[in-house]
């Protein structure tokens, strides 16, 4: 509802920033049980894999009709890297590398990029 929200808000003048889906990345906190944090992990990676149809410029992600999407930084990998880190499990694992991987070959656009003190904090 918060993203939804957001994108839809009449009121909104500016278009959203990569800051705005980060902030709403970190809001996103499940619950204790092991399905409630698979679900908000796989949320969290469908808007990841949206906003970065916009980052490898093979087409244009869109939300809820909202496009274009402004593609992800390091701080949006860190945020589902981290909500995947709380599925117990090999796969999420393996999701966290994969994230991982794609996260250096990104960077920042400012000359930073991924590096392994970001994976070793959220292993």
């Amino acid at each position: 509802k918060i993203l939804q929200s957001m994108i839809t808000n009449p009121a909104r003048t500016q278009p959203l920033t990569i800051d705005t889906f980060n902030q709403y990345l970190k809001c996103l906190d499940p619950s204790s049980s092991s399905s409630s944090s698979l679900q908000t992990a796989r949320d969290a990676q469908s808007l990841l894999d949206e906003l970065r149809k916009t980052d490898d410029g093979s087409s244009s992600g869109s939300i809820e009709g909202y496009s274009p999407l402004p593609p992800p930084n390091a701080e949006t990998f860190t945020a589902v890297m981290n909500l995947w880190a709380r599925v117990p499990g090999r796969r999420s694992y393996d999701t966290v590398v994969e994230l991982f991987d794609a996260l250096q070959s990104v960077g920042d656009g400012d000359g930073s990029s991924a590096n392994r003190d970001i994976f070793l904090a959220i292993i």
